[in-house]
């Protein structure tokens, strides 16, 4: 099912709005101009638990206008040491209402659309149809996979992330940007089954260890939209919590791959301030 505000407010940018952001307009690589960017983007997030809800909150710390959630998940007991958007009193509930229902009490301006169902191959067009970018919370290799196709298709980025154990990764992908320089999941993971890490259900997680992905995450996409830095392109990020270490690897873009051919059309283009 899918539930929606039925009528978008417009975009304010009152003296509530300087108070609450007023560390980030102090950014020379933010500013109003910056700020005006996250106001206007539409943010997709596939999947609110580790790694989503605790991504969710800093998006929407950051004023990002417009979040799409889509999880058909309720609210379990055992997910609460790594997904601090929730509070036990949520329990049993659909994940996507109560992390709405946090979300508006965190920060009123943001649009929340709740999408109470996993994306597929039949549902993501419809689903990712709105978003400037998309965030990849979904910890299964078969559903990146889905959102790296329509992503594709559709001309926009999207940040992926994976937690479990100690260790944790992430990446962007955005081929449409440069065809052909800008390597997409399934250069990185050929294999369906490259990349699945097996989940947290099953090798189990430190909480702090998802939320540093989630916040690396929530980094890259404010990059993105706002138009600084540098982007984890063609890099994929490795952190290993026990020892403190972060490693940097780069992978390139194959040829032969699907996404060499897709178009550059974007409705995300006129949001970047792309870098030469």
């Amino acid at each position: 099912s899918s539930m929606s505000d039925s009528s978008p407010r417009p975009p304010r940018f009152g003296a509530q709005q300087r108070e609450r952001y007023a560390r980030q307009l102090l950014l020379s690589e933010v500013g109003v101009a910056g700020q005006r960017r996250l106001q206007q983007a539409c943010v997709a997030i596939v999947g609110v638990g580790g790694l989503g809800a605790n991504a969710a909150m800093y998006l929407a710390a950051a004023g990002v206008g417009q979040l799409v959630l889509i999880d058909l998940d309720p609210l379990e007991r055992s997910n609460l040491h790594r997904q601090l958007l929730y509070r036990e009193s949520q329990l049993n509930t659909s994940k996507v209402l109560a992390a709405k229902a946090q979300i508006q009490d965190l920060n009123p301006d943001v649009q929340i659309t709740c999408h109470e169902c996993r994306l597929d191959g039949q549902n993501a067009q419809s689903l990712l149809i709105d978003a400037h970018l998309v965030l990849d919370g979904s910890d299964n290799y078969e559903t990146r996979h889905h959102i790296n196709e329509y992503c594709g298709s559709l001309g926009i980025p999207w940040v992926y992330g994976a937690a479990e154990g100690m260790e944790g990764q992430v990446s962007t992908f955005w081929p449409n940007a440069e065809p052909g320089r800008w390597a997409c999941y399934h250069c990185l993971f050929p294999e369906e089954t490259q990349g699945d890490n097996g989940g947290c259900h099953r090798r189990g997680v430190l909480g702090p260890v998802p939320g540093m992905i989630a916040q690396l995450q929530a980094l890259e996409a404010i990059k993105l939209i706002v138009g600084f830095g540098e982007p984890l392109k063609n890099r994929l990020l490795k952190v290993n919590m026990a020892t403190a270490a972060f490693q940097s690897f780069r992978f390139a873009p194959d040829p032969a791959c699907c996404c060499a051919s897709w178009s550059t059309s974007s409705s995300f283009q006129h949001l970047y301030l792309a870098k030469s």
